[in-house]
């Protein structure tokens, strides 16, 4: 019902002006904010040549950015409705309470694989590995890689430590490259991915669900949604040029997307610059072998063996770590409690290893074992026949 007073106003109206006085006094005329004739075109052309595969935020961006020309969401998603010639109504999707963000930059990290065609549906499928920090939003850490693996995961680590510091937890989900493949029985074994954590004073948490992470996931689509066209936009063709144009799109991503944490405080513990040797040799990939009797081990076809030690013998049987940098020069390192030892690498059956001098009074003692395991072919041989 009109008030009394709207009432009043329209009968004034229709006195001084009849039925005509009754119109808005904005009728016909044009909206001051409504574009211009030719750059209503203009928009319309780009949306439907050069912009015509960007989503409504996108293109947005790329109007802005490219061409100059400020628009809404809104109008760009009117003008692709009207395109289609249809009007999008859609279900309002069932709501799900949101964990509260983090306090502080660098409490927790979000991390994930992201399988898709980012050079588009015709372009191969990589995989893109991510770290989103949750208090913030920004992406601190993103690669593509093949596929999931660990050295992937290792090789952000380490990135995200040489930029940032040393976080107080990543969040996951327990794929097969952050857990130990071994079963839930063995409770002392370890993924390199949580031995990594240990090491450089991270705490690994797994989600019971993809939900649980919800904000790398969310972040996941987004990213399908917009370096895909992006990328190609901007001339990638393959995965490796994709990932020099990743730091541009990161950039760009955290400028429109980051948000000021609640505790100004930085979570990070800092990590001074002659550290980082350190944390570069603890990302990289630890095999444990056994040392043998001539101080020998064998790693991926070749024997390693450790070389300047003051006593042989004090060093047989020992167990040690070879340490692989796989994600970077692939440079072999090879570790005893804490100790880096020489060492130097052959070829197998290579006659440059150096054996130990066997004493004459202790000839027996070599052969004992060697004749050992001779006897018992010669009677598996037997037994055959």
């Amino acid at each position: 019902m009109k008030s009394a007073s709207t009432v009043y106003r329209k009968l004034i109206k229709l006195a001084n002006g009849g039925v005509k006085g009754l119109k808005h006094g904005n009728t016909g005329k044009r909206p001051h904010n409504k574009f211009a004739p030719d750059k209503e075109k203009k928009i319309a052309e780009l949306m439907a040549g050069k912009y015509s595969s960007l989503h409504p935020a996108l293109a947005v961006k790329y109007l802005l950015k490219e061409e100059g020309i400020k628009v809404s969401e809104e109008y760009i998603r009117r003008l692709l409705n009207k395109f289609a010639g249809e009007t999008k109504t859609g279900n309002v999707a069932k709501l799900h309470p949101l964990r509260r963000r983090r306090g502080a930059f660098g409490d927790l990290i979000q991390i994930d694989g992201s399988p898709h065609y980012w050079l588009g549906v015709d372009g191969p499928m990589f995989t893109l590995l991510v770290f989103v920090d949750d208090a913030t939003g920004i992406i601190t850490a993103a690669r593509f890689f093949e596929t999931e693996t660990s050295v992937g995961y290792r090789t952000l680590i380490r990135d995200h430590i040489h930029r940032y510091g040393i976080p107080a937890a990543f969040y996951s989900d327990r794929s097969g490259v952050l857990t130990p493949a071994c079963g839930k029985d063995d409770k002392t074994a370890r993924s390199q991915y949580e031995r990594v954590c240990s090491m450089v004073g991270i705490e690994p948490i797994f989600a019971l669900s993809a939900q649980a992470k919800g904000r790398v996931e969310r972040l996941n689509r987004t990213l399908q949604g917009r370096w895909p066209k992006e990328l190609v936009m901007l001339g990638a063709t393959d995965m490796a040029s994709a990932n020099a144009l990743l730091p541009r799109l990161i950039a760009e991503y955290n400028e429109e997307f980051g948000r000021v944490p609640r505790d100004p405080e930085d979570a990070h513990l800092q990590v001074k610059t002659d550290e980082l040797p350190d944390i570069d040799r603890k990302c990289a990939l630890w095999i444990t072998r056994r040392l043998s009797k001539n101080l020998t081990c064998s790693y991926q076809g070749k024997i390693l063996q450790v070389t300047g030690v003051a006593n042989r013998r004090n060093w047989m049987y020992k167990e040690v770590h070879v340490i692989d940098y796989d994600y970077a020069d692939g440079r072999l390192e090879m570790s005893c409690n804490g100790i880096l030892l020489d060492f130097k690498i052959h070829e197998r059956n290579s006659p440059a290893i150096e054996r130990e001098p066997v004493p004459p009074k202790a000839i027996d003692w070599a052969l004992d074992p060697i004749m050992k395991i001779r006897r018992q072919l010669q009677a598996a041989k037997k037994e055959d026949k």
